[in-house]
């Protein structure tokens, strides 16, 4: 990181998401998901900031606001001795990337992993994702061999995007 920022200026600040991000939260999120930002997603943010459980949300503030974010969950199971991570959610907005900061990111779950004691870390990402595979390919996440399922709400499975 020092090296691509020398200055401690234009260097972004990584940490832990606080209540108080939640409304830049809300912002980044509809930009990378599309939500629609209403009250009710405010109240919800602010209730998982305030009480993060197995979630641990990372922000990226860049010149003064929160430009970037990574979600990591800590699963455990009784069935193996140590716990997996998956990272959830990675974004940064994108008048700000090509700058390390996802990269950066990145770092600082695994290093959150690594505190955990955690097995492996896993992440989803769309198959028509193409910059996202891209950026993952070149920071050498190698692929799982796993295909992931998902039971919609109807009851039905479903194996598509």
């Amino acid at each position: 990181m020092a090296n691509e920022y020398p200055d401690t200026e234009n260097r972004p600040l990584i940490r832990e998401a606080q209540v108080s991000d939640a409304l830049a939260l809300i912002k980044l999120n509809k930009e990378f998901n599309g939500s629609k930002g209403t009250e009710d997603d405010l109240r919800r943010v602010k209730k998982m900031l305030s009480n993060q459980g197995s979630e641990v949300v990372y922000v990226a503030e860049y010149q003064g606001r929160l430009v970037g974010l990574i979600a990591i969950q800590i699963t455990r199971s009784f069935c193996y001795p140590k716990p997996n991570a998956e990272i959830t959610e990675l974004f940064v907005d994108k008048k700000i990337r090509r700058r390390k900061i996802a990269s950066i990111l990145v770092e600082k779950a695994v290093e959150r992993a690594e505190k955990e004691d955690a097995e492996d870390i896993v992440l989803r990402v769309n198959r028509l994702n193409s910059s996202a595979i891209k950026f993952y390919e070149a920071i050498k996440v190698s692929e799982a061999n796993q295909t992931v399922f998902r039971i919609r709400k109807s009851g039905t499975f479903d194996n598509r995007g």
